[in-house]
């Protein structure tokens, strides 16, 4: 997942298509572990650590999987 603009709260909601759960999150420039909390009917919060600055758009990795 591409991010350009951090929101004020740190906080990104991901929505995983139907059957699909995730896994592992982490950010590609560093491979720092972000938790991915889940949230309502198959909705994710993606906290982005505190004190982490961007001054171009990053990559959030997202490891997902299917449910049988």
């Amino acid at each position: 997942m591409v991010v350009f603009n951090l929101p004020l709260s740190g906080s990104l909601k991901v929505q995983p298509p139907k059957g699909w759960l995730i896994e592992h999150v982490s950010l590609l420039q560093n491979k720092q572990s972000i938790a991915a909390q889940s949230i309502d009917y198959g909705a994710y919060q993606i906290q982005i650590p505190k004190g982490f600055k961007c001054e171009q758009p990053f990559v959030i990795m997202i490891d997902a999987k299917k449910v049988k």
